[in-house]
Order: structure tokens, then sequence, then C-alpha cells
């Protein structure tokens, strides 16, 4: 009787073993929903980790479900925060400890998605081994030469054309911004005095360049999110250094072109249905072309696009735009008082 009583509790205390073992999981749900996991594989130095901006060197090796290696870099430097890696990267390095090693697995939603990213296939779940190997703090933009500011700089725009040519605006606009950061004087202190007293004219001219070509990005980026005065702020800052910007000029046109379908067309369109507070945005303007580029004195831009709305659904609209003074005309004639 007495072995058997005691042969059940140790089965009852081997089941509690085998559950305690099966509900322990050795990996951290980063986000909460499954879709980041991070498993530490080697301990690195207490309460050392990373802040957003600060100046990462990592080892990665990212691994396909089927053990395929796709992705590995040594020594790779990031700045933490600014989209320099993909999302599931960027959000769990800040968890980890200098000298750190740890196992991270990303669903496709937080790796590289549907696009892929050769020899990556769409929708592909990554598990990376990343090695935390140095830490240094955010650099102080204002002790940078110009040559360093652009360095960077262009190292971020860059990544916001990899991040705009896979249709992520959002992803986009954030580095965009970021490279601004190091072409453009954000306080009302002797920035460009310094800078001129330490560098040459071409020097200066470069960098101006530099923020010209990153302001257009932003505008077609924002455009892209339907940020369309936003976008034409930057486009302003484009064509005061360069008026005759043909890309500046030709997203300005289509934003006007945009502002006026969606101020007109849509609305007597909603009219005709009834519709006095649409609920949903307006359908995108399709088959949007430039007609032609007016190169007289005047410089006029004709745009056509074809309205999928009532009453005009079908039909082709032209819109001629007078950068000058900004009015809008159906011929190629401004008419200036």
């Amino acid at each position: 009787m007495e072995e058997n009583i005691t042969s059940k509790v140790e089965d009852l205390v081997d089941d509690s073993n085998d559950k305690t073992s099966k509900e322990i999981d050795p990996y951290v749900d980063v986000l909460g929903n499954g879709q980041i996991k991070k498993k530490v594989l080697k301990k690195g130095k207490d309460d050392t980790r990373p802040n957003r901006g600060d100046i990462c060197t990592i080892n990665i090796v990212g691994t396909l479900d089927d053990g395929t290696v796709a992705e590995r870099y040594n020594d790779l430097t990031i700045q933490i925060g600014d989209m320099e890696v993909v999302q599931g990267l960027d959000l769990t390095i800040v968890l980890m400890d200098l000298g750190e090693i740890a196992e991270i697995i990303i669903h496709p939603r937080f790796a590289y998605g549907a696009c892929g990213n050769d020899p990556i296939p769409p929708n592909a779940t990554i598990t990376y081994t990343v090695e935390l190997k140095a830490i240094e703090p955010q650099p102080e933009i204002e002790n940078m030469s110009i040559n360093q500011r652009r360095e960077i700089s262009n190292k971020k725009r860059e990544r916001g054309n990899w991040w705009f040519i896979r249709k992520d605006a959002i992803c986009a606009v954030q580095c965009y911004r970021r490279a601004l950061e190091y072409l453009t004087p954000n306080t009302a202190t002797s920035w460009n005095e310094k800078v001129e007293v330490e560098t040459t004219d071409a020097e200066l001219q470069a960098l101006l360049d530099d923020r010209i070509k990153v302001y257009n990005n932003l505008a077609a980026a924002l455009m892209e999110k339907g940020s369309f005065y936003e976008a034409l702020d930057h486009l302003e800052q484009v064509l005061k250094y360069q008026p005759t910007n043909v890309k500046a000029l030709y997203r300005k046109a289509k934003i006007y072109a945009i502002r006026k379908y969606l101020g007109l067309e849509t609305v007597i369109a909603y009219q005709a249905h009834k519709f006095e507070t649409p609920s949903t945005a307006p359908p995108k303007i399709i088959n949007l072309e430039v007609v032609e580029v007016d190169t007289r004195e005047v410089p006029i831009i004709h745009l056509r696009w074809q309205s999928p709305l009532l009453p005009l659904n079908g039909k082709l609209r032209d819109y001629g735009f007078c950068i000058q003074c900004e009015c809008n005309r159906t011929r190629s004639i401004c008419f200036r008082d």
C-alpha cells in the first residue's frame, strides 16, 4: 500500500516537472504577438544596453527555415533607430547588453516582408544570430566636418531610397528626415559661421546639392503617403535654390493637380452620390502623366489624368500649371497681370 502511494507521488512530481519544463520558454516575446522572439545565447555585461541613436557594431548571421544562410555581416556599423537594418533587429538590439550573443526569430512583417530581398524569398521568417560588439554614443553633428556630415547623410538618403523602392514610404520618410539633420542647421547658433570658416565654397556647394537631393526625395515619399502640403514645403526649398529643377517642378504641379482633383471633382462626385461626409478617402488618380513641359520663358507643366469618379468616369482631363504665378489653365498660355 505504501509503495503504491509513493509511486503515485513520484509520478505526480515527474508530471509536474515535465509541465514546468514545457512552460518555461527560453525566448522573450518582444512585441507580445510572437512576431519577434529573442533568446540569449551568451550573456553580456549588465546594464550596458544601447540607446536610440547610439552607434553599434554587430556581427549578424541570418538563416532561413530550411537552414540556408541568407545574410552574414561582420563588424557591421549601424545607428539604432535609423532603419539601417530590418525593423525586427532595430527593435531588438536595444534589448541586448554589450558582448551579448542572441538568437532573434523575426516574422516576415518585421524582416523583408512580401518583397523579399534576394536571396531571401518573399514572406520568409529569418532566424538571426547577433553579437553586440561595441556601443558608441550618438555623435554631435555640430562637431563634424562637412565631409563627415555628407558621408553619413548620403548613407541615410540611400537607405531611404531602398525603403522607397520597396514601397515603404513611412520608413523612407524617417530616413530622409534623419539625412536632413546632418545637412541643415537646427538652431540659431553659429553653425553656418563655423562651417564657412573651416570649409571651402566648393564644399558648401556640395552640402547644398546634397540637401536639395534629400528635400526632393523626401517630398516624393511624403506624396506617396498623401502628405501633400508637407511635401509642397520641401519642394519650395528645392525651388528656392534651383528654380528650374525639373523633378521639383513636376512634383509641385502634380500636387496642384491632385489637390484640384480632390477639391473639385471629388466634391461633385460625392454630391452626386449624396454623401455629405465621405468616410473614406477618394480614389487615387489613375494614369497621371506628364504630357509636356513647356520650356518657354514662363514655365508651364501640362499633366493629364484619367478620373475614376463620376461624372467624369473614364474621361481624360488636362491640367496646365504655371510655376511662376501658380495659376492653372487648360491652355498652354499663362495670363499674368
